[in-house]
């Protein structure tokens, strides 16, 4: 499985790319953020509800290509 989501963030989107089975591991990356504002809209809660196990919170990469004001 490979899903790619576009969370909006005001300046841009925020790429959330997932990949592996459904029912076992998981991996993610995170391309961008946004601002403060919108981190705490579509980012936030996103990551938020991410399973409780430390494992399954893991990002493999995350890219800041710029930065947002």
């Amino acid at each position: 499985v490979f899903d790619i989501d576009m969370l909006p963030v005001d300046q841009g989107d925020s790429l959330w790319v997932e990949w592996g089975s459904r029912k076992g591991p998981r991996w993610r990356l995170l391309i961008d953020c946004g601002t403060e504002g919108s981190f705490k809209r579509a980012l936030g809660p996103r990551i938020a509800a991410l399973p409780s196990d430390p494992a399954q919170r893991r990002f493999e990469l995350f890219i800041l290509s710029h930065i947002d004001g």
